[in-house]
């Protein structure tokens, strides 16, 4: 198969709809929701609509320092918002499957309640604990839970059609017939295949409505002409290290995805995630 034959037989464009920028932002407002929420609703419940002052003292200095709560609870909910963001408990690599998404937003509330422990040995700050017992694990389990209702959300769109990772199988025929399969029968995995790259090349589609763009020694061709978002390997024992080389810098240029699948054939009835990993060289 030539790359002319390749270009003539291109899949349209994905729909804009169909990327994640939009669920995303729906996660970012509704974070800032929930943290805004927990934080201002344990200063109502600990301190009423009074502005308590928060105490910062300096035994060396001997100089001490009062800051309304109202300011507090502020400076609060910006750091907490900015450590989910630090540790990426958006990316568009971890929303909507897997575990990864809950324990980095564990793992960032966790860090942001050590923080306020250093700062409170460190600059004598006398926070009152109720108002944390109160706001930490709330905001916790509220944004927990809030993940997991838009996640119901995303599947739901997702066996519609929408919100889904366009992505090309590369790899042995048997293995990518068999990858396609598998990912088609699962809507809610979120990702179409929308073409295929094999050993050989072929005018027959890998399954039905997965066409198969190149061979191997066209592969690079057919990254350059095709939009995807993700690429799912499932074997590269046909490609020269050279290649693999070159495959790994194009994908990180273009920022697209790498999933590894398994390196052994797979019976159909066991059932495999790809693991995904970042493009290298």
């Amino acid at each position: 198969m030539t790359a002319s034959t390749t270009a003539s037989r291109m899949p349209a464009p994905r729909q804009t709809e169909k990327r994640l920028t939009g669920y995303i932002a729906r996660l970012a407002v509704t974070d800032a929701v929930v943290v805004t929420g927990a934080v201002f609703g344990a200063h109502l419940l600990r301190f009423g609509f009074s502005n308590e002052p928060l105490v910062i003292g300096d035994s060396i200095l001997d100089v001490n320092v009062e800051v309304g709560y109202l300011v507090t609870s502020l400076l609060f909910v910006s750091g907490w918002l900015f450590a989910l963001q630090l540790f990426g408990t958006r990316d568009s690599k971890v929303v909507g499957s897997g575990s990864l998404e809950y324990r980095r937003i564990s793992d960032a509330t966790v860090r942001v309640f050590g923080v306020l422990a250093i700062l409170s040995l460190v600059f004598q700050i006398e926070f009152a604990r109720w108002y944390l017992l109160i706001a930490l694990p709330s905001g916790l389990i509220l944004l927990i839970l809030s993940r997991w209702m838009w996640r119901t959300w995303l599947r739901t769109r997702r066996t519609q059609g929408r919100f889904l990772q366009h992505a090309l199988v590369v790899g042995d025929r048997p293995k990518a017939t068999h990858i396609a399969s598998q990912i088609r029968s699962d809507p809610e995995a979120g990702i179409r295949i929308i073409g295929a790259v094999t050993t050989h090349g072929t005018h027959e589609d890998l399954v039905d409505g997965v066409p198969v763009l190149g061979d191997f020694d066209h592969v690079l061709d057919v990254l350059d002409d095709v939009d995807v978002d993700a690429v799912i390997l499932s074997t590269a024992d046909a490609i020269t290290p050279e290649r693999v080389r070159r495959f790994g810098w194009m994908l990180d240029q273009n920022r697209i995805d790498l999933i590894v699948a398994p390196p052994s054939p797979m019976s159909p009835g066991r059932g495999s995630t790809p693991d995904r990993s970042p493009a290298c060289p």
